[in-house]
């Protein structure tokens, strides 16, 4: 007799068959595995989104953090900035340049005076310093840097006024 050729032979299992305690074969319910997988997947979701949520949180500290201490600096920075218009005045033997701070407002101006005479006017965002002027040739420029922590305020005031200074 010859063999069966739809019989299969291999030594595989059969189907999803679990061998239970009484030794009858028993089917793996598909859907409750597909629940489970299902509830694993709900459930890593939802650590990735607690994990964002808090690394944004945090950020966002550190972002409100380092505007503080930003604004606790640009009291110091303006100063600095008085001083060094005064340290040019003084240079020029006349007053040239005016400093004007704007009420309410974390923005200084320098002017030299006159209507129309070239300016730069500084505003802290944040942590950074967005700058925008003109010089002795009418040209207009902006630029803008972050405040960082490793240079100091007269440092900040130089690096704001010196190639505005070196134009007039």
């Amino acid at each position: 007799m010859g063999r069966n050729p739809y019989k299969q032979t291999s030594s595989r299992p059969q189907g999803d068959r679990v061998t239970t305690g009484d030794a009858r074969p028993a089917r793996v319910d598909p859907l409750g595995t597909a629940i489970h997988l299902a509830q694993r997947l709900g459930h890593a979701r939802r650590d990735r989104e607690d994990s964002a949520a808090q690394l944004a949180r945090s950020q966002q500290a550190d972002a409100a953090h380092a505007a503080a201490l930003s604004t606790d600096r640009w009291v110091r920075i303006v100063a600095a900035i008085r001083q060094q218009a005064e340290a040019y005045n003084d240079g020029a033997r006349r007053v040239l340049l005016n400093v004007i701070e704007q009420p309410g407002e974390l923005t200084v101006t320098v002017a030299v005076r006159g209507e129309g005479e070239p300016s730069l006017t500084a505003t802290l965002d944040g942590t950074f310093i967005c700058m925008r002027g003109r010089d002795a040739l009418g040209i207009a420029h902006a630029a803008e840097f972050r405040l960082h922590s490793d240079r100091g305020d007269d440092a900040t005031a130089a690096y704001l006024l010196r190639n505005w200074m070196e134009r007039l």
